[in-house]
This record gives structure tokens, sequence and C-alpha cells, in this order.
């Protein structure tokens, strides 16, 4: 006779109201989130919302990236090239770059009264 095992689990971030389980998963680390979405789709959608990876950033880097508008920031992207930077800087990756310049003369025309 086979007893069947009995589910002692709950999934009760998915329990939860979206905005309350992204408040429990911020208080993760990054590698913590990298597990949790192998958990299950719900899961990894979660932890991969925009806000959960906004406070990472903040929370690992002071300067803030200028280049996008708040609405259009991916934060996990912003949150992963800082890094790969952050890196690159401190293992002496970074290498000098000269950019040259064309060397043609330009006149201007002001038509101006």
């Amino acid at each position: 006779m086979k007893k069947t095992l009995e589910r002692r689990y709950r999934d009760f971030i998915g329990a939860l109201p979206e905005c309350l389980a992204w408040n429990i998963l911020r208080f993760l680390t990054v590698k913590e989130l990298a597990i949790v979405c192998q958990v299950s789709s719900q899961w990894c959608s979660l932890a991969n919302n925009n806000e959960v990876w906004k406070v990472k950033y903040h929370e690992s880097f002071i300067c803030l990236p200028r280049y996008l508008d708040e609405q259009y920031r991916c934060w996990k992207e912003i949150y992963r090239q800082a890094v790969k930077l952050h890196f690159n800087w401190t293992n002496g990756y970074a290498k000098r770059l000269e950019l040259c310049g064309h060397k043609d003369k330009y006149g201007i025309l002001n038509m101006e009264p």
C-alpha cells in the first residue's frame, strides 16, 4: 500500500497581492532573485519586476544613468550593464580608446540680416 506524499508547502508569494510580493522580493539578493526565477513562471514574473531591480540598482550603485527617460528604463538591464562596467574597471579590463576626428575645414555662413 503506497501512501501518497502530502503536499507540505504552499505558494505564499503567489497567494499575495503583487505589490506585497514585490516588497518581499526587494529584500532578496541578486543571486536569490535568480533562484526565485526558477521556481515558477509567476515567481519569475514577480522577480523581474522593474521596481525590484530599481531598488537593487540603487543599493549597489551611487550614480544614476542619465541616458533614458524614467518611464523607459529597464532596471534589470541597467543593473547588468553597471555590474559589467564595474567588473571591467576593477579587474583592469578597461582600455584606452583614442578618438580621432576629421581634419576637414568648414566655413560657417551666417544668413541673419
